[in-house]
Formats: structure tokens, sequence, C-alpha cells
């Protein structure tokens, strides 16, 4: 009977041994549980900042586009406005030589006169 008392109280004490292992198990694994939960919405909030970044930059880079677009079309009609200059003073120049030109001729030339 003490023999079995013992034997009861060994195995008691393995039982109550192997709760208190599988208890600090437990706890263990919700800690490591709860930090990487945390550690998981620590990354989602990082995402979505850097979504949103990303998004801040790609509207960035659109305006950019555009007024690179509207500076090069400027640019294009301020090189065609020069050009139109430059081919009416040119023409002028021409215009006015061909004048003086004709004005010599037409000073040296006999005079005609009509009947």
């Amino acid at each position: 009977m003490q023999e079995m008392l013992e034997q009861v109280r060994e195995e008691m004490e393995e039982l109550n041994s192997s709760r208190d292992f599988w208890e600090d198990q437990a706890l263990d694994s919700e800690y490591l549980i709860q930090y990487l939960q945390s550690a998981v919405e620590e990354w989602k909030q990082k995402a979505v900042s850097s979504n949103d970044k990303a998004n801040e930059l790609q509207a960035q880079v659109f305006m950019l586009k555009e007024e690179i677009h509207s500076l090069r079309k400027e640019q294009n009609l301020e090189a065609a406005r020069a050009a139109t200059a430059q081919n009416k003073s040119e023409k002028l120049v021409l215009v006015c030589h061909m004048k003086k030109i004709s004005s010599m001729l037409t000073a040296t030339a006999p005079s005609r006169r009509r009947c």
C-alpha cells in the first residue's frame, strides 16, 4: 500500500512537472504569436506607407512629364516663330536689295519718251 502511494505520488509529480513544462511552452508560444502578429501589423503599415509613397511619386512623375511636354511644345513654337521672323527679315532685305537694284537700273537706262 505504501509502495502504491509512493508510486502515485511520483506519477503526480511527473504529471505536475509535465503540466508546468507544457504551460511554459504554451506561454512562450503565445508570446511568440503576439510578437509575430505585431511584426505582421508593422510590415502591413510599412507596405501601405510604401504604396502611398509610390503613388505620390507616380503622380509627381506624371506632372513632370506633362510639364516637360508643355515646355517642349512651347520651345518648338518659339523656334518656329524665330524661324518665321528670320524668313521675314531675309525677305525684307531681299526686297530692299531688289528695289535698290531696280532703281539703279532705271536710273542708268536711257530715257524713253513717249510722244
